[in-house]
C-alpha cells in the first residue's frame, strides 16, 4: 500500500523520493554532455555548453 491509500501522504516524503530518483540521472546526462561536448564542440561553443548546463543545475537547486 502507498501513502495515500494509508492516509498518510506527505508532500515532503513525496518530492525526497523524487530527487532521490531522478537527480542521480540528471547529473549523469549533465556530466556526460559535458564531456562529449570538451571533445567535440569548439571553445566558443564549449562555453555556451556551459552555460546551458549551469542553466540544468539551476533546475536542481530551484525543486
Amino acid at each position: 500500500m502507498n501513502g495515500v491509500e494509508k492516509n498518510t501522504f506527505s508532500y515532503s516524503d513525496f518530492y525526497i523520493r523524487r530527487i532521490l530518483r531522478i537527480f542521480p540521472s540528471l547529473i549523469a546526462v549533465l556530466l556526460f554532455c559535458l564531456l562529449i561536448g570538451w571533445l567535440a564542440l569548439l571553445p566558443e561553443e564549449f562555453a555556451l555548453l556551459g552555460k546551458y548546463i549551469s542553466g540544468g543545475h539551476f533546475s536542481l537547486i530551484i525543486l
